[in-house]
């Protein structure tokens, strides 16, 4: 499956997948989209595909609490 065999490895039935890139199931859509394939072999219905991005809510959530901390603590001796 990954062109650059280094990348990872996928079985024959590409059920199973191994990889040591970071993040690589942190997009949503993909990820259902991958996981919906596993479950159409299996005989089980596809769940939605219009998920948010996973990342891109981490992020946020980490943005959040950011600037919460920053709000209720001096972080000048940290930062500065």
């Amino acid at each position: 499956m990954f062109e650059d065999r280094s990348l990872g490895v996928v079985d024959d039935t590409q059920s199973l997948w191994g990889t040591y890139l970071h993040g690589l199931f942190d997009n949503g859509p993909w990820r259902r989209t991958w996981l919906n394939r596993l479950r159409q072999q299996r005989g089980l219905s596809s769940m939605p595909t219009g998920i948010s991005n996973y990342r891109e809510q981490r992020e946020a959530v980490l943005n959040s609490l950011a600037d919460a901390v920053g709000e209720y603590l001096d972080l000048t001796p940290l930062l500065g």
